[in-house]
């Protein structure tokens, strides 16, 4: 094992939990995310030294210049991927998490390896975020049911006429895909129809990323859930009515703050 893996890993059996002082913004349960966070973190440096072990393999087994050059390319890479983990988690995973306390659209944030919900899950981890109350102004063509019977009634574009959705959980997967990512509404876990830009298609989380597709599909993959949930707690609270995956009259639990 080299010294940099030895510093990572070392740094992480080492490692003791450490009382962080809480800011009133945001709970973060930081002893039940280290738990599940650790095995994680080994699991992706012990694949990155692998990838390593492989690639240098390659570079010294292979024939033809071109074959060559290309397995160099590959084990710069590795190496560029391992040196990335080593500065993600070498400070410790506690020092990683102080980034969730500053998050002003949660209340809550913690970790299930199992989480119980009424949708179809991977098996994986999710590190979870209670948002705080999200609502949205209602744009000049959007349709609004409040009526118990379902009936549609149209309204107005009167300027500051706003709708209440709720707190969601936004859930972030451990190992999984940005397909994976869920916002789930509180009011009405099991409906399809989550949210304006997010929501259940066959039973699988579709969310309009809009110019951030590229950003959230790397950040979910290197695991770099605290960018992550951030991002979805800011764009949760967020409704562009000129371009909504689904319009707010088909979200049956929105409920009318000022008539």
């Amino acid at each position: 094992m080299d010294n940099l893996t030895g510093n990572v890993l070392g740094g992480l059996g080492a490692f003791k939990p450490k009382k962080v002082v809480q800011k009133p913004a945001v709970q973060v349960d930081v002893d039940g995310i280290i738990k599940i966070v650790k095995p994680y973190v080994r699991d992706m440096v012990a694949r990155a030294d692998r990838d390593i072990e492989s690639t240098s393999r390659d570079v010294e087994y292979v024939t033809g210049e071109r074959a060559r050059v290309a397995a160099l390319e590959r084990l710069q890479i590795a190496k560029a991927h391992k040196a990335a983990l080593k500065q993600r988690w070498g400070a410790g995973i506690d020092a990683y998490l102080t980034g969730l306390f500053s998050l002003k659209d949660y209340t809550h944030i913690w970790a299930e390896e199992h989480p119980k919900v009424p949708f179809r899950i991977p098996g994986v981890p999710y590190i979870i975020g209670q948002t705080t109350e999200v609502e949205f102004e209602i744009g000049p063509f959007d349709r609004v049911s409040n009526d118990p019977v379902g009936q549609v009634r149209r309204y107005d574009p009167v300027p500051g006429r706003r709708v209440s959705a709720g707190q969601y959980r936004i859930m972030i997967p451990l190992g999984g895909a940005v397909g994976d990512v869920h916002w789930v509404p509180m009011r009405q876990p099991d409906t399809l129809s989550r949210h304006p830009h997010h929501h259940l298609g066959g039973g699988v989380p579709r969310t309009c990323w809009g110019t951030f597709a590229g950003y959230v599909t790397s950040l979910v993959a290197n695991g770099e859930f605290v960018p992550m949930i951030r991002l979805c707690g800011q764009f949760c609270h967020v409704y562009n009515p000129g371009s909504p995956l689904i319009h707010l009259s088909s979200i049956p639990f929105l409920r009318l703050i000022n008539e």
